[in-house]
């Protein structure tokens, strides 16, 4: 299976970087800055950015593990 993770970058999205590709997925990311350790990551710079990957991929699945995190 194809799969797109947006925020690839992150805790939730990173683990699934890890683990779905050890399951036989095919995996690709999206986020904001590049991430090496994620196959296939692609940077986004703005919500139209990832509109475009979204309609020009051929996913099977999407995650959407975005997230903001406030670290007080």
């Amino acid at each position: 299976m194809k799969v797109l993770v947006l925020g690839s970058s992150g805790f939730l999205g990173s683990y699934f970087g890890f683990a779905l590709p050890q399951l036989g997925h095919r995996v690709a990311g999206v986020s904001r800055r590049d991430v090496p350790y994620f196959p296939d990551n692609q940077v986004a710079e703005s919500l139209e950015d990832v509109t475009e990957i979204i309609q020009m991929g051929d996913n099977e699945v999407i995650l959407n593990c975005v997230a903001m995190a406030s670290h007080e």
